[in-house]
């Protein structure tokens, strides 16, 4: 094996071509080591640089699929929450039309009641205010006096009404000062409609707070917290005058808690009815 590699050097060393060649190769490391020695300084620092620049390049390519990943989450998260912010639109959308056919369905109900009763929808009451001078209730009776009468064009049966609802109507007439009964007077019977769904019934008082609703067919389907106003039923109120809810429900018997108290007023107002005439309730 030492012969053979000894034969092989010496067969290359042989040749002349071969002999420069393994010169200049001598040569040029030789040069190579004396550059290096004299510019050692610049050399390392151009080494540095390029070590450097080849870890950042590096590093970036490793770093890159994790950024990646990062942007990725980010953007999905970007979206759920996009898709979330939709889907909560949606629902209340759905929520909006949902009241929107509620709302059409109860207007569609009111014409229809406007239709039976002769009504416009578009009519119009003229009214008169009063100062409220005393509230004359006691134990037997429910009424008030008013400071104005057939003088400034007060007629029997008048609506009387406060800022939020019906307070009752007027029984006596005087030039300049009126008499008016309470709908919490025994003697008080005012037709009145349950609900939405409109429940017809007759408001009778109890000489207390609260009056009650009787003669109701539907009183099974009425909940606490449902709405009463006038039907406008027996020619003296005018349809759709808020009372007050229902705020307790019996064996036999329905209360109801009236929007307006006479104590709490000043003024009131006489509707003057185009419809009204003559009634006992």
């Amino acid at each position: 094996m030492r012969t053979f590699k000894n034969q092989f050097f010496q067969s290359f060393l042989g040749s002349q071509l071969r002999k420069i060649i393994f010169t200049v190769l001598l040569i040029s490391i030789s040069s190579l080591l004396i550059f290096t020695q004299v510019e050692k300084t610049e050399t390392i620092k151009s080494f540095r640089s390029s070590s450097i620049g080849i870890v950042y390049f590096i590093s970036s390519i490793v770093t890159s699929p994790i950024k990646l990943i990062e942007n990725s989450i980010l953007r999905i998260d970007e979206i759920k929450n996009l898709y979330d912010d939709v889907q909560q639109y949606k629902k209340e959308r759905i929520l909006e039309s949902e009241s929107f056919q509620e709302l059409v369905s109860l207007k569609l109900k009111i014409a229809e009641y406007e239709q039976l009763l002769n009504l416009n929808k578009d009519q119009e009451y003229n009214f008169i205010t009063s100062r409220v001078l005393a509230d004359l209730s006691d134990k037997y009776f429910s009424s008030m006096l008013i400071n104005i009468g057939a003088n400034n064009g007060v007629f029997e049966n008048m609506p009387i009404t406060g800022p939020s609802g019906l307070l009752g109507r007027v029984t006596e007439v005087d030039d300049n000062i009126s008499r008016g009964m309470l709908v919490t007077d025994v003697s008080s019977r005012i037709p009145v409609s349950v609900s939405e769904k409109s429940f017809q019934g007759i408001l009778i008082g109890q000489n207390k707070k609260n009056p009650r609703i009787e003669f109701i067919k539907e009183s099974g389907q009425v909940r606490i917290g449902d709405l009463v106003t006038t039907s406008g039923k027996g020619g003296i109120f005018p349809p759709y005058i808020f009372v007050g809810q229902i705020a307790k429900k019996g064996e036999g018997y329905i209360e109801v808690e009236l929007f307006e108290d006479v104590n709490s007023l000043t003024h009131v107002r006489l509707i003057n009815f185009s419809n009204n005439i003559s009634n006992d309730f």
